[in-house]
């Protein structure tokens, strides 16, 4: 079970990747154009499938980004699903201890009246 922190985490690391990656992409498509400047005619069937492919590159990114945020999302409603139940189930807990400690006490105190009454009907015999 992840914590809301490694949630949150991870998801920072998810985005890094993914912004890492589209500056990559970025940066190779802006190298690839300014060399592609110099052959423009012979490059520019080379040019436009090396954009088609960054483009790809950039759907595929969003794609696994998206998917990625999706399991995310599924696993923080799971994680808060989760500690609800927990938080119930300490109440519960809690409530139980209360009224138990109360019974312990209430006998205690009971115990306690038995012996002094068993007492002063021992002293007055």
């Amino acid at each position: 079970m992840l914590s809301e922190t490694e949630a949150k985490g991870h998801l920072e690391q998810v985005q890094k990747v993914f912004h890492e990656s589209i500056s990559q992409t970025t940066g190779r498509s802006r190298r690839y154009n300014a060399s592609s400047k110099k052959s423009r005619t012979s490059g520019r069937k080379q040019l436009d499938a090396k954009e088609q492919e960054t483009r790809e590159n950039q759907e595929t990114m969003r794609a696994k980004l998206k998917q990625m945020e999706a399991d995310f999302n599924q696993r923080a409603a799971v994680l808060y699903s989760e500690k609800e139940s927990l938080q119930a189930e300490l109440h519960t807990l809690q409530a139980e201890y209360q009224e138990a400690l109360s019974h312990h006490t209430a006998h205690g105190e009971k115990l306690k009246a038995e012996r002094a009454a068993s007492k002063r009907h021992t002293h007055s015999d």
